[in-house]
């Protein structure tokens, strides 16, 4: 039988280590977890302590190339450290839009004019930005991730 220790400060600390945990397990890659702000306070319908904890939680990267146009302005990425796909869905053109938009590169304007399941189980997505700029977009699309954003160029193996 093991110990609880009800305290404030040991429900925090549980807390983070099961969020890391769930999140290290789903993202398939050691993560980073900051609390934001934590509060306490007893619950008298529940008679117990509640706990309600903001936290950011970042995937460290230490491989992320940033792909960058003439005027020094952010046109892509491309995450080199992605996690190997788990797996396969389908995502409707209006989910996947969304987590490329997401990203802050792509505009909310852009549309998708193709899409293709890749090799390796990626949702590879043709772009068409308001200028008629062409960007390939790589999505994973079990766990909701961008893995790259490139612009695209005739002849590119895709």
């Amino acid at each position: 039988m093991t110990d609880l220790d009800p305290s404030p400060t040991t429900v925090r600390e549980q807390a983070v280590a099961a969020c890391s945990d769930h999140a290290e397990a789903v993202f398939g890659a050691p993560l980073a977890v900051t609390i934001d702000s934590s509060e306490a306070q007893w619950d008298p319908l529940w008679l117990r302590e509640v706990l309600v904890q903001r936290m950011t939680i970042s995937r460290v990267m230490q491989d992320l190339e940033v792909i960058v146009d003439a005027a020094q302005r952010v046109v892509g990425f491309v995450d080199h450290e992605a996690p190997p796909a788990n797996g396969w869905v389908l995502l409707d053109g209006a989910a996947a839009q969304a987590l490329v938009v997401g990203t802050g590169i792509v505009p909310a304007s852009a549309v998708i004019r193709s899409s293709r399941r890749s090799a390796d189980d990626r949702l590879e997505l043709q772009l068409q930005l308001p200028g008629g700029e062409l960007r390939v977009a790589r999505v994973d699309p079990v766990r909701g991730v961008v893995i790259s954003i490139e612009p695209w160029t005739e002849g590119a193996p895709r």
